[in-house]
C-alpha cells in the first residue's frame, strides 16, 4: 500500500510502480545517464537493486559521464540510480566520477557479470546529454510527473448524510482507530499525538472497509460526504480523479499523513452534497466519512465483490434459498383466463398486454406442445373491458425455412403512437439462427399490415420502452436496442452487454449463453426489464440462470439514454430463475413483478420501492397451483413471464400458467 516517506525529486526506477516503470532496460540506461536538473514535482521513489524493498532515498538527477549498462555481481539488473552508500559499496557497488564532479551509485563490474562500461567521448557529450535530456522529459511527462493538484473549495458544512452500504461497521474518526477491515493499518500512524488528524474531520463517523476497494453506498438521507483519499501528486493509487467524475470537489484542507510516516500516505479531502438515492462505489484506497444506516450483507463477496450493487428486495433465505417475507400482504385481486387449451396448440407463453383505441390486446407464443419448437406461432386477444375478452385470433404464423423446416415466432410486445399500434414478433430457425425482428401495424384493432423488418437481429424480452427523453429502448437478452424515432419502427441501433467483439451476434433465446463465456460471468444472463430513475439513469435488472445461479438478480446501468451499459453486477434482490417486468406507478413508486422467492414460480409478488434501491413492500398477486393439461417440452410454471400495464386505477399483470393457459390479474392501485 503506502511507501516510505522522504521530500525532494526522486530518481526513477525501473521497478513497476504506479504509472511509472513501462519502460525498457534501454529507458533505463539512458535514465542512469541523465541530464542536468529538472524540475520534478512528483516524487518518484528509487528502489535499490539488492532487494523488492530495499532502502529508498531521494536523489536529484544531474549529469554523470557514463552508466554501468549490464546486471548487478549478484545477477539482477540494474533498477535504478542513487547517491551510494557506505553499505552499498560493501556490496559491491561504486561510484563513477567525472566533471561535473557527481556520484552515482552503479554495480561495478565483474567476470560473473557480464556488461560493459559505456564511456561517450567528450565531443560528443554536449548532443548525448540533449538527446536522453529530452527522452527523459519525454517519459516523465507521460507518467503524470507533472500533474497539478486539484484546485480547492472551502469545507463544506451542516449535517452528514446517512447512507446504508455494502460492508463497514461505523466508527469515529480518531488518532489509533483502524482505517481498513483488511489491514491494522491505524489513523495518525505509529505515533498518532505526533500527526494529528486535521480537526474538521477528527471524531467524526466514517465506514471502515476493504483497503481493496468494493464499498457501495446508497444515500438515505441526504447530506455532506467526505472521501479521503491519497494526493494524486504522491501515489498512483489515488482516487483524485474518480471522484471529481462523481462529483466531488477537492476540500481546502491541508494534505496529511493518514497512517504512518510514507509520502505515499499523505491525504486529501474530497467533498459533496448528497441527495436521497444518490449512489456512490469506491475502488482501492477510498475513506467514505458518513453516517451509517444500514449494511446490506446479503451484497455478495464473489466474482462482483470490486463491482456490487445495492437493489435489493431484502431477502429472507433459508438454507441458501429465499422465502416469504412475515410482512407479506395480500390485496384483493381479480383475474381472468384468455386461452386454456383442451387438446391441440397446448403452448402458450411470452405474453404482453396493451391499451389501444379504448380496448384491451393480448399477445403471446402459442407452439403445438413444446417450448420454441418449429411451428410456433404468435396469437392475438382483444378485450372490451378487463372481464370481457374475445377469443383468440391467429396473428402471425412461421414461414418454411430453406431447409424445408418450419421457423419459429416469438411474441415481442406491443407498442402505440398517435394512433397505430405496433405489435413485434420474433422469427428465428429451428436451431435459433438467422434471428430477426419483425413488426405489425394496425390502426383500427382489426386490419393489420404486412410484417416489415426492423433490420436488428433481436428477439425482445418487452417491447420498446419510453425513456424521459422519448427515446425507445428495447430489453432483450444481451442487447438493448434503441432509436428516436417515435414510431418504434425505424432507426435501431443496436446496445448491449456483449463484448465488442461479439457485435455482429444475434440476440437469440440461447446466445446470452455464449456471451457469459467470454464474458467469464459465474451465471448466464438473458431477459431484461429496466426502470429509469429521476437522474436519468436506467437499471435494467437481469434473469440469472445456469450453474451459476444463486437466487439473484443482476443489474446493468446506462447513464447516456441506453447508448452504453455498464459491467453487470450481482444485485440483493432475490429471484427464482425467471422472467419479471419492471415499472413505475403514477404516484412515483418503482414496481417490481416476478417470482422473487423459490418454488415453482409460485408466488406471483409485487414490490415497491420509493428510490429504486430499496423495495420493501411485498404483496401476493397470485399463490394458486394450476394444474398442467398437456406435458411439453419446458413446459412448467405457476405464474410465468410476467407483463404489466397501468390503466384506470389498476395494475394489470398477464401471465402464462404452466406454459401452457394464459390469465390476466389486476388490483386496484388504491389497495397499495
Amino acid at each position: 500500500m503506502g511507501r516510505p516517506g522522504g521530500s525532494g525529486p526522486l530518481a526513477v526506477t525501473e521497478k513497476r510502480h504506479g504509472r511509472l516503470g513501462r519502460y525498457s532496460r534501454a529507458a533505463s540506461i539512458a535514465f542512469a545517464a541523465t541530464v542536468s536538473p529538472l524540475p520534478v514535482r512528483r516524487p518518484l521513489w528509487s528502489h535499490h537493486a539488492g532487494g523488492p524493498t530495499g532502502v529508498l532515498e531521494p536523489v536529484e538527477p544531474r549529469v554523470l559521464e557514463g552508466a554501468w549498462g549490464g546486471e548487478s555481481p549478484g545477477g539482477r539488473k540494474l533498477q535504478s540510480m542513487h547517491r551510494a552508500t557506505p553499505s552499498e559499496e560493501r556490496r559491491g557497488l561504486t561510484v563513477l566520477k567525472g566533471k561535473p564532479r557527481v556520484r552515482t551509485a552503479v554495480p561495478r563490474p565483474s567476470r560473473s557479470a557480464p556488461g560493459r562500461l559505456i564511456r561517450v567521448p567528450a565531443s560528443l557529450r554536449p548532443a548525448a546529454v540533449a538527446a536522453v535530456s529530452a527522452v527523459a522529459l519525454a517519459l516523465l511527462v507521460c507518467a503524470g510527473a507533472w500533474s497539478e493538484p486539484a484546485p480547492t473549495e472551502p469545507l463544506l458544512s451542516g449535517e452528514l448524510a446517512t447512507v446504508d452500504a455494502s460492508a463497514g461497521q461505523a466508527d469515529a474518526l480518531a488518532a489509533g482507530v483502524k482505517l481498513f477491515v483488511d489491514r491494522d493499518y491505524l489513523a495518525g500512524g505509529d505515533v498518532p499525538s505526533a500527526r494529528p488528524l486535521p480537526p474538521e474531520l477528527d471524531g467524526k463517523p466514517f465506514l471502515p472497509a476493504s483497503l481493496s476497494g468494493g464499498l457501495v453506498a446508497v444515500c438515505r438521507e441526504p447530506g455532506v460526504v467526505y472521501v479521503l483519499t491519497p494526493a494524486r501528486e504522491v501515489n498512483p493509487d489515488s482516487r483524485e480523479e474518480v471522484l471529481a467524475t462523481q462529483g466531488f470537489r477537492r476540500a481546502a484542507v491541508p494534505v496529511f499523513p493518514l497512517f504512518g510516516a510514507g509520502q505515499a500516505n499523505r491525504c486529501v479531502v474530497y467533498q459533496k452534497r448528497l441527495s436521497a438515492g444518490d449512489r456512490l462505489e469506491f475502488g482501492k484506497w477510498a475513506v467514505l466519512i458518513a453516517r451509517l444506516g444500514t449494511v446490506n450483507r446479503a451484497v455478495p463477496t464473489s466474482y462482483t465483490a470490486r463491482r456490487t450493487s445495492m437493489i435489493t428486495n431484502h431477502p429472507i433465505m433459508e438454507d441458501g434459498k429465499p422465502v416469504a417475507w412475515p410482512d407479506l400482504k395480500r390485496p384483493p385481486v381479480e383475474s381472468v383466463y384468455l386461452y386454456r387449451p383442451e387438446t391441440e396448440w397446448t403452448y402458450s407463453h411470452h405474453p404482453h398486454l396493451a391499451v389501444f383505441g379504448g380496448r384491451f390486446y393480448a399477445l403471446w407464443s402459442n407452439g403445438r406442445s413444446d417450448e420454441d419448437a418449429p411451428g410456433q406461432r404468435v396469437l392475438l386477444a382483444r378485450g372490451g373491458d378487463f372481464t370481457h375478452w374475445a377469443e383468440p385470433q391467429l396473428l402471425a404464423s412461421p414461414p418454411m425455412g430453406p431447409d424445408g423446416q418450419e421457423r419459429v415466432l416469438t411474441a415481442g410486445g406491443f407498442h402505440h403512437h398517435e394512433g397505430t399500434l405496433v405489435a413485434y414478433f420474433c422469427d428465428y430457425g429451428p436451431r435459433k439462427e438467422t434471428t430477426r425482428l419483425l413488426a405489425l401495424t394496425t390502426t383500427d384493432g382489426e386490419n393489420w399490415s404486412a410484417p416489415r423488418d426492423l433490420g436488428i437481429p433481436v428477439c425482445p424480452n418487452h417491447g420498446p420502452q419510453r425513456t424521459a427523453s422519448g427515446r425507445l429502448v428495447i430489453c432483450g437478452n444481451i442487447s438493448f436496442p434503441y432509436t428516436k424515432d417515435p414510431t418504434g419502427l425505424a432507426g435501431w441501433r443496436m446496445s448491449g452487454i456483449y463484448p465488442p467483439e461479439m457485435a455482429g451476434t444475434s440476440d437469440d433465446p440461447a446466445s446470452f449463453w455464449g456471451v457469459a463465456k467470454r464474458q467469464g460471468w459465474p451465471a448466464a444472463l438473458c431477459e431484461g426489464s429496466f426502470y429509469q430513475t429521476d437522474d436519468g439513469v436506467l437499471h435494467a435488472l437481469l434473469r440469472s440462470t445456469g450453474d451459476g445461479f444463486r437466487w439473484r438478480l443482476w443489474v446493468t446501468e446506462s447513464r447516456d439514454d441506453g447508448v452504453t451499459w455498464s459491467e453487470p453486477a450481482e444485485t440483493a434482490f432475490s429471484d427464482c430463475d425467471a422472467k419479471f417486468h419492471l415499472g413505475r406507478l403514477p404516484d412515483g413508486r418503482f414496481y417490481y413483478v416476478g417470482n422473487p422467492l423459490a418454488g415453482g414460480r409460485n408466488p406471483l409478488v409485487l414490490s415497491l420501492s420509493r428510490d429504486g434501491v430499496s423495495f420493501d413492500q411485498h404483496y401476493i398477486l397470485g399463490d394458486e397451483h394450476y394444474a398442467m393439461r398437456r406435458k411439453g417440452q419446458w413446459k412448467g410454471g405457476d405464474y410465468g413471464y410476467p407483463h404489466t400495464l397501468v390503466h384506470e386505477g389498476y395494475l394489470h399483470v398477464i401471465v402464462s400458467r404452466q406454459k401452457e393457459a394464459v390469465a390476466v390479474l389486476r388490483v386496484a392501485l388504491g389497495e397499495l
